[in-house]
This record gives structure tokens, sequence and C-alpha cells, in this order.
């Protein structure tokens, strides 16, 4: 008798385990939704990725890019975030820590704020203040952020 209900009580935990498992899953995803409000691309594997990715993202985002004299480029981006300022603020900082872990020793310059290009960064290109790898991406990549 005791080991039919042993038997019977194996399954029984076995069942608890996978519930509260799927429990502890469920309260992990719904509290991580609830402290992020903005979504990262810096993890995309190619800025090219990022770029599509941003391009059909809404509400509030920012994109930044720096890229070295080699070609190597490293960025930052956020999207669905509260306001355009913050959006653009933590682009900006996600670019610096790439750079800085990547070992990219280039400025970060933004690349889109909402589904434009800024004029700043433009404007950079235009006078030969931003160096040209950079802006050669900006070239290549700044049109398809139009709707």
């Amino acid at each position: 008798m005791e080991s039919k209900a042993h038997l019977r009580s194996r399954p029984a935990r076995a069942v608890s385990r996978r519930a509260a498992l799927a429990c502890a899953g469920t309260l992990h995803v719904a509290a991580a939704l609830l402290g992020c409000e903005a979504t990262r691309l810096s993890d995309t594997e190619t800025f090219e990725e990022a770029v599509r990715t941003y391009r059909v993202s809404d509400e509030k985002k920012a994109l930044a890019l720096a890229a070295d004299e080699n070609g190597r480029r490293v960025w930052g981006a956020q999207y669905g975030s509260l306001d355009q300022e913050r959006a653009t603020d933590e682009a900006m900082e996600e670019c610096q820590r790439s750079a800085r872990r990547a070992g990219v020793q280039a400025q970060c310059y933004l690349f889109a704020v909402g589904d434009r290009e800024p004029p700043a960064t433009l404007e950079g290109c235009r006078a030969g203040r931003i160096n040209p790898r950079r802006c050669a991406a900006q070239s290549r990549y700044g049109p398809e952020l139009l709707p």
C-alpha cells in the first residue's frame, strides 16, 4: 500500500511543480513588462536589421549610430517610450555603451528621431564635422525611414 501511495503522490508533485514553474514564468514576464516601457534594438545582428525594425515601430522612438574610420558600427535605439526626449536620451546612452563595449572609437550621433533624420546630423555630415563612414550610413539608410 505504501508504494502505491508513493506512486500516486509523485505525479501530483510533478503537476504542482509544473504549475508553480508556469506561474512563476508568467509572473516574471508580467513583472518585466511592467518594468519596461521601451524596447531596445541594439541587440539586432546588423544595422540594416535595426533600421528595418525601427522603421515599422510606433510611438516615441530614436536611433543613434557611431561608425569608426574602419567602418565598424554600433548603435542604440529605443522605441515605445513614453516621451520623445527620453527615447532620444536612452538611444544615445545605449549607443555610447555599445561603443565602449565594442571598442569603437567614434562619437554617437542621432540617426533618427521619430520618423525623421535629425537636421543637426545632416548638417554635420554636409559640413564635414562627422566622419565620412558615419555619414555614408546616414546617406544609405536615412531615406528608408520615411513612412
